[in-house]
């Protein structure tokens, strides 16, 4: 099946069997090195955003993007928490769980999964 023609769950486990098979194929000492080009990039980015002209002393321009990286992983950090929140409250009043997208409709249950359609109650959809 095209890539643009499953669902969000299916993409989902797709990539994830995926990643699975790759780091099951993938050395421990080898883990860093296969990482590392996106660490850098990543890394360039912050840089970039703090420094674009690369006017900075390198020290000051090193701080500044760490301190960016850690304010982006600290508002990922809040977004987690935020949406947990929003699920506990929709399965705390019966409605089922929003999807990355906020789409209530697309969530995923058991029949996004390939379960038998019985396990699925109203309260899934």
């Amino acid at each position: 099946m095209p890539a643009n023609n499953l669902t969000t769950a299916e993409r989902r486990l797709s990539g994830k069997a995926y990643a699975d098979r790759r780091w099951a194929l993938t050395p421990d000492a080898d883990r860093p090195a296969a990482t590392k080009p996106a660490r850098d990039a990543m890394w360039r980015k912050y840089l970039d955003a703090v420094d674009p002209e690369r006017t900075l002393p390198e020290e000051e321009r090193n701080r500044r993007a760490a301190q960016l990286r850690s304010s982006d992983m600290t508002l990922l950090a809040l977004w987690r928490e935020q949406r947990k929140r929003e699920q506990r409250t929709r399965r705390e009043a019966g409605k089922a769980p929003v999807n990355d997208h906020g789409d209530p409709g697309a969530a995923e249950t058991a029949a996004d999964l390939g379960e038998p359609a019985e396990l699925v109650t109203d309260n899934d959809r």
